[in-house]
């Protein structure tokens, strides 16, 4: 019978020593590889230049970046960039977010956060005279006239490169210094 308790009480200050460790949070940080999604830098501006139109460009500015080391130093993490010109309305955010099990990473355009990990990237895709790898396309299916952009090409190495709003106007990055292109 003493056995029998004594058992039963080692049982119990294991399970309680064990849940007590439980409740804290897990440090986290991003990998070099998973930060390497926010491509664009804190300041930078990028040209988008219609094809069809002479003089349609748009200029999307980087105005807001939180810190891509993070904000805290626990699970889960997050990290984003904010690109985007207010007169002309079109706008992109990049949003990364990392607990103990999964990383994921999202864009936003319209009021939608998309996931990259349900797409499977174009190998090659020419912009132009420019052939960008690992590039993924986001599709808006709403015709609800709230949301501008139809299509969303995201390169891995550049961002967005190439867009189509829902009027049909399509925009080709044309500036691209931060990083070489592979012709």
């Amino acid at each position: 019978m003493k056995m029998r308790v004594l058992f039963f009480l080692i049982i119990s200050i294991t399970i309680i020593l064990a849940s007590c460790g439980s409740g804290q949070k897990m440090e986290g940080s991003f990998t070099d590889e998973e930060i390497s999604w926010l491509v664009y830098e804190d300041g930078d501006n990028l040209l988008f230049q219609n094809p069809d139109s002479v003089g349609d460009e748009v200029t999307l500015f980087v105005s807001s970046q939180k810190d891509p080391n993070q904000k805290r130093t626990y699970y889960p993490i997050e990290a984003e960039v904010t690109v985007g010109n207010p007169e002309h309305g079109d706008y992109f955010k990049v949003y990364l977010l990392k607990d103990e099990f999964d990383f994921k990473r999202y864009l936003k355009f319209g009021e939608v956060y998309r996931s990259f990990d349900l797409i499977e990237p174009l190998s090659n895709y020419k912009v132009g005279d420019n052939v960008y790898q690992e590039v993924y396309l986001f599709s808006e299916d709403s015709l609800s006239p709230d949301y501008k952009i139809k299509n969303v090409y995201f390169a891995k190495d550049f961002g967005v490169v190439h867009y189509i709003t829902n009027d049909g106007r399509e925009y080709y990055l044309l500036n691209n210094e931060f990083k070489e292109v592979a012709r």
